[in-house]
């Protein structure tokens, strides 16, 4: 019997969740999607913003900083992994896709499922986003990405790698085209 109440309660959360990421993007659907993920993320700061059909997989793996955005049908995949840092002023354009557990398959000598990751603030992550950073649209940010402060990441990109402070990076694999300044 408890096994069941556990599956009904289960469900009951995961489709309070799918109302809450479903909801118009209204005042009152703001303020659902930011109450919601501010209670359940790692870490948020303040005046995220998360639009209609974006959803979050892990989140206990995650921390955003302030004046966070999340495009619609934008997803952020911690499972599996180190964690996803984001920090301030970030803004993720709809249809983006942040996968933070790959397997390591370049090392003989490692298991595949040790997966690349990035040390910022004396923790180890799977992905960092540094302060500033604008990705766009349909784009795919792959595990062991550190994207520095000021990075811009074109729409439809696919990124794995380091990349230096006020980067332009497009394309698939995703390489500097520029830099900022």
């Amino acid at each position: 019997m408890k096994k069941i109440i556990k599956q009904i309660k289960n469900e009951l959360e995961y489709l309070f969740s799918f109302v809450v990421n479903s909801y118009p993007d209204s005042s009152i659907g703001f303020r659902l999607r930011k109450n919601f993920w501010k209670k359940n993320l790692k870490k948020c700061g303040i005046a995220p913003v998360f639009m209609s059909n974006s959803e979050i997989i892990s989140p206990e793996l995650i921390e955003i900083g302030e004046n966070f955005l999340l495009g619609s049908t934008g997803l952020l995949n911690a499972k599996n992994s180190k964690g996803i840092y984001i920090g301030n002023e970030v803004q993720i354009a709809r249809g983006a896709y942040l996968e933070a557990s790959n397997n390591k398959i370049d090392d003989i000598n490692n298991l595949i499922m040790n997966e690349d990751t990035s040390n910022f603030g004396n923790k180890n992550y799977s992905i960092v986003i540094d302060d500033d950073v604008w990705i766009g649209s349909n784009s795919i940010i792959m595990a062991g990405t550190y994207l520095g402060k000021g990075c811009v990441v074109s729409a439809g990109s696919v990124i794995n790698g380091k990349f230096e402070n006020y980067s332009i990076i497009g394309g698939n694999p995703g390489r500097v085209i520029k830099k900022r300044f």
